[in-house]
This record gives C-alpha cells, sequence and structure tokens, in this order.
C-alpha cells in the first residue's frame, strides 16, 4: 500500500498506480504537480488534501469517485469521469466539508452525470457542447419541470434527485443520446432553454 501524507510535492509527476488502494492524505499539498491516475475510482482516496496548479490526468475512467475532502485550485482536468462528485458537503461527514473546486479547467475532461459542491463556478472552465453543465440546478427545477423533457431524459436529467447545495450538474449529450435514443439536436434545443445553461 502506498500513502502520501504529511509533506508537501512540487513540480512532481505522480503516476498513480499500485494494486492496493493509494491514499493522498491527510495534510498533502501538491503544487504544479502532474499527476497520473491509473487506478480505479475505489483505490484513490485523498484524505484532507490540497492540490494548487497542474493537471490530474486520468488514463482510466474514474467511475462514482467521490471526493469530498480534496480542494483543487487551478488544476487542469484530464481523462473519463462517470458520476463523479468533487466538492465539499456539509451533510456528510465533517471531514469531507472542506473539499473546494476553484479556477480549475474541465474544457478536456469528458464528465458525465458528474457532481460539484462548494465550486466557485464563475472562475471554472467547463468543456462546451455537445457537453453541457446546469448550474445551481435546484433553482431551476420548476422551469425544467415546464420545458416538458422527454420521459426518456426527465429521469436523467432531474435536479431534485440532487442535494440543495448541489452547485453544477456535468453531462455529456452524446452518452445521453446514445442512451436514451432521443435525438441529440432535441436534446440542445431543450437544455439551451435552462437559465444559465453553460453549452
Amino acid at each position: 500500500m502506498e500513502k502520501f501524507s504529511n509533506k508537501t510535492i512540487i513540480d512532481e509527476e505522480i503516476i498513480l498506480e499500485s494494486n492496493n488502494c493509494i491514499f493522498l492524505g491527510p495534510n498533502l499539498k501538491l503544487v504544479d504537480c502532474v499527476v497520473i491516475n491509473k487506478q480505479t475510482a475505489r483505490n484513490i482516496l485523498f484524505l484532507d488534501a490540497e492540490m494548487t496548479g497542474g493537471t490530474f490526468y486520468t488514463k482510466k475512467q474514474l467511475k462514482n469517485w467521490q471526493e469530498h475532502s480534496i480542494s483543487f485550485n487551478n488544476v487542469t482536468f484530464k481523462g473519463n469521469f462517470l458520476g463523479c462528485d468533487l466538492g465539499g458537503r456539509s451533510d456528510q461527514d465533517e471531514n469531507e466539508h472542506h473539499g473546494l473546486v476553484k479556477n480549475c479547467d474541465f474544457s478536456n475532461a469528458n464528465m458525465h452525470l458528474c457532481r460539484f459542491f462548494n465550486a466557485d463556478i464563475s472562475s471554472i472552465k467547463f468543456a462546451k457542447w455537445p457537453f453541457f453543465t446546469i448550474i445551481n440546478p435546484s433553482k431551476v427545477v420548476t422551469q425544467i419541470d415546464n420545458l416538458n423533457f422527454p420521459t426518456e431524459l426527465t429521469w436523467l436529467i432531474n435536479p431534485s434527485n440532487h442535494p440543495d447545495e448541489t452547485t453544477a450538474l456535468l453531462y455529456n449529450a452524446e452518452l445521453i443520446a446514445k442512451e436514451t435514443g432521443v435525438d441529440i439536436e432535441v436534446i440542445k434545443g431543450l437544455v439551451s432553454q435552462i437559465d444559465g445553461i453553460i453549452m
């Protein structure tokens, strides 16, 4: 088992690859590092950590990766993320309250069914269409209901299914079209009407 804790690492390439779970933290600071992940989501765990600058590149899809105790600031993300959570959640254990997403670049990351909490949206660069991002989803629940989404889309794009403190919901329209059979241009026409949508 590998473990990084109680240290600051500056301007290094860190490859996360092991047959065991890799713990990053507690009290870990990564500054201007390139983190290359080759682990599955269940085998990489940040514990009270900070990553400032640099790149987080996952070469293996991270699925249902829940990271609420790490702060990402000015980090570029690359790779495939499915059903992942980033940012602190006040409704979780105390050690998961402190995560933050700020000044980050997700324009080259394939993110689908992902959620951000405690995120500074105005400072974040999101991917463009066919990706789209719903901002402050709890505020647009009624609006989305009134758009009369096809039933196939409603269960996927339904902000009421998420905690009120969710800052953003990220989707890949190509994957939605493939999964639901709804034409991608229909999806585009509907989601483009949502207040504050990023696409």
